[in-house]
């Protein structure tokens, strides 16, 4: 990865030159924002493709302070390249992945996370339901089996009964 790397994401995050089209989606459409990365990571090849592909996932996991503030969006993204039939481009962070996932502080404050917590922007987003399902999701797409355990968990006694719910139908 790159500083050139980062650059690209930061204009992503911030709907700048090639991603200036962002700010065109509203409302509905808004969802669509999160496909633009990928389909430009998928535009990509080599090194360009891998560079970038790292820093999406030291993005998502907060490792990257100019890209703190856009956790949510990042792994966002993360999660729809995985699960939009790319997950073998996302194989090589699992280890990474795994180590957030399984992390028993982490298990801790999603536990206790609730449904009607607004959603946070930043590193305070790690701390939501949102970011445990989001990456379990990523980790689910790449067969991950020590994030199933997390999940298992996660669905037998979060707080959140939406984080319970979406977890269901990941890792029977």
């Amino acid at each position: 990865m790159s500083a050139d790397d980062v650059a690209v994401l930061l204009d992503y995050c911030e709907g700048r030159r090639k991603f200036s089209e962002i700010g065109a989606y509203i409302g509905m459409e808004g969802s669509n924002r999160t496909m633009l990365l990928p389909d430009y990571i998928l535009s990509l090849n080599g090194e360009s493709r891998q560079g970038l592909l790292d820093g999406l996932v030291k993005g998502a996991l907060g490792q990257i302070p100019e890209l703190e503030r856009y956790i949510g969006l990042l792994v966002h993204s993360l999660m729809m390249l995985a699960i939009s039939g790319h997950s073998d481009l996302v194989r090589f962070a699992r280890a990474s992945l795994e180590e957030e996932y399984v992390d028993d502080q982490n298990v801790q404050t999603w536990l206790r996370a609730v449904d009607n917590e607004g959603v946070p922007n930043g590193v305070e987003f790690k701390k939501t339901w949102h970011y445990a399902l989001v990456l379990g999701r990523i980790l689910h797409a790449v067969d991950s089996a020590a994030a199933c355990r997390t999940i298992v968990f996660l669905r037998e006694h979060a707080v959140s009964q939406s984080l319970r719910a979406q977890l269901t139908p990941l890792c029977p």
